[in-house]
């Protein structure tokens, strides 16, 4: 699903789960969640090798919306 957010029609169809209306706002929404988190490699169980990945890591903020 995130991987194929580099379509501009995909964006329309889920910009709703992340609550925005332009690629731009996205963008920033992503941005800023990366500047405020102190823990880059994401969250899970103390003394388990498994994690969850922050959404930030997962897209590739720059090519959100670049074909068509």
């Amino acid at each position: 699903m995130f991987q194929r957010l580099v379509s501009n029609r995909h964006f329309e169809k889920i910009k709703i789960l992340f609550n925005v209306n332009t690629i731009e706002d996205l963008k920033k929404k992503l941005k800023e969640i990366a500047e405020k988190d102190n823990n880059p490699l994401g969250i899970g169980y103390q003394n388990s090798s498994s994690h969850v990945e922050p959404i930030y890591n997962i897209i590739d903020v720059e090519s959100i919306g670049t074909t068509r």
